[in-house]
């Protein structure tokens, strides 16, 4: 699905039908999508809390096991470590900053001029000063939406990893045990 640019927005009715003012309405749905956005990076930074503290647990964890620390033999050792690997691996790949590619920018430049992706395109930066001088105040709900829907794909990454690393991680906990227990 193409989205279109912010200026090429289709004409409709944003009037309510609830008795409310045009700058009632507007008011009331940026305010939405503003405190929609600050939840959404809100979950983003607890997300990345998250995968910080299980990559510090899990790191000392490693450096017991790597240590010797459990009694284990080499093999017992290897698979631990692999474990140990995978959740580490799995929260840096939470933690890594996620950019679009240039011409994805390049598009989000014109169709969302909210997020720092699409605001980090400096030859628009005369562009989006001129657009916030001049944007109706439909745009603005719109690009605000849209950045939204940017964060929340992100964050629905961001989870689906964690999601496996704490199964991991678990199970890497479990084994340590049994094998630490075996000896």
């Amino acid at each position: 699905m193409t989205v279109p640019a912010l200026d090429a927005l289709p004409d409709a009715d944003i009037a309510s039908r609830e008795g409310m003012t045009l700058d009632q309405l507007f008011r009331a749905r940026l305010s939405f999508a503003l405190e929609q956005s600050r939840s959404l990076f809100g979950q983003v930074q607890f997300a990345d809390a998250k995968a910080g503290t299980l990559l510090a647990l899990v790191g000392l964890l490693a450096a017991h096991v790597a240590s010797g620390g459990v009694g284990a033999g080499a093999w017992e050792i290897r698979g631990l470590l692999l474990l140990d690997g995978a959740v580490i691996g799995l929260c840096v790949l939470v933690l890594l900053p996620r950019t679009a590619p240039r011409a994805v920018l390049e598009t989000m430049a014109q169709t969302d001029r909210y997020s720092w992706p699409a605001l980090s395109i400096a030859e628009h930066g005369e562009s989006h000063a001129d657009f916030i001088r001049t944007a109706q105040a439909s745009q603005l709900v719109v690009s605000v939406a849209r950045s939204n829907a940017s964060v929340a794909r992100i964050l629905a990454v961001k989870y689906g990893l964690l999601r496996w690393a704490f199964a991991l991680a678990f199970a890497d906990v479990i084994a340590t045990l049994l094998v630490a227990g075996l000896r």
